[in-house]
């Protein structure tokens, strides 16, 4: 079958339950055989292997949703939270971070992130700044 719209629809249905996540993981990747240039369906594969403690996957995953649909916000905000849990990669959160902020400008959990991982990074007074914003976009949509 090459209906690309059944496999998403089904893989993201599986994916939601996380009950089974092998049989949502094997209809992303039937999507992939069909189209494999799909970026939902290596982002989809990607939330799957975090859910499965496979941070190597699913980083894999969500660069190639990234290298395929760079207008993928959610694609760099999860990829930059896989990398901020490991110190040495933190730097490289900030980029992916920064990457989705300029996507999305007004995401307040974005400078959120962006704080907390400037705050792990002993840059304290960047950190502050970027509370500051999260509360100024905060009161702009209320």
């Amino acid at each position: 079958p090459t209906f690309e719209d059944a496999y998403i629809k089904l893989g993201s249905l599986l994916k939601e339950q996380m009950t089974r996540p092998t049989e949502a993981a094997v209809a992303h990747r039937n999507l992939l055989l069909v189209n494999p240039f799909h970026s939902n369906a290596y982002h989809n594969l990607a939330k799957i292997h975090l859910a499965e403690e496979k941070p190597i996957e699913a980083a894999i995953n969500f660069a190639a949703s990234i290298s395929l649909s760079p207008t993928l916000s959610d694609s760099y905000k999860h990829l930059g939270q896989l990398l901020d849990k490991r110190p040495p990669l933190r730097h490289a959160a900030l980029q992916a971070y920064f990457a989705a902020l300029s996507l999305e400008p007004t995401n307040r959990e974005l400078y959120l992130l962006i704080g907390d991982a400037l705050k792990l990074l002993n840059l304290t007074e960047s950190a502050n700044l970027t509370y500051q914003l999260a509360v100024e976009r905060d009161v702009m949509t209320h």
